[in-house]
């Protein structure tokens, strides 16, 4: 079975590969997986592969609760350096959104932080009050024309 799956993410590497349809990212993520199962095939027997598997698995959440808390320690920081509504938190916000490992790995592990202000539409918010600013100094026409 770990051949099998092996042979096919080769052959799915290489077609895509073939026609110039594979990002960098996925080619290393084809590499890491590949590289993972023969790892797992020198394991030999099933409880082997199982205790590989367990270990993995547990330095994996290990790691993935890093991630987790270094996102938030950055979104707390941004917060009390330059406060909750600033354009820089938004644009933070924005940058872990359109990021695609990032916004991947908040929507498979969860960021309570990044979700406070993802909830927020802190642009919209700037924009809007920005646009009341600009009505409340308008400078009447006839300004310009006497």
């Amino acid at each position: 079975m770990i051949k099998e799956s092996i042979a096919k993410d080769r052959e799915n590497l290489e077609k895509a590969r073939s026609i110039n349809n594979v990002s960098s990212e996925n080619a290393v993520y084809y590499a890491m997986r590949i590289a993972s199962m023969e790892q797992y095939r020198k394991e030999g027997s099933i409880d082997n592969i199982k205790k590989s598997l367990e270990i993995d698995s547990a330095k994996f959440k290990t790691e993935a609760d890093k991630i987790k808390r270094m996102y938030s320690g950055m979104l707390n920081f941004c917060e009390k350096i330059y406060g909750e509504d600033s354009v820089e938190i938004g644009a933070l916000v924005t940058e872990l959104a359109v990021n695609p490992f990032t916004s991947t790995f908040i929507a498979d592990y969860g960021c309570n932080e990044y979700h406070k202000y993802d909830k927020k539409d802190i642009f919209k918010e700037k924009r809007d009050a920005l646009l009341k600013e600009i009505e409340e100094i308008h400078i009447p026409d006839e300004y310009y024309y006497n």
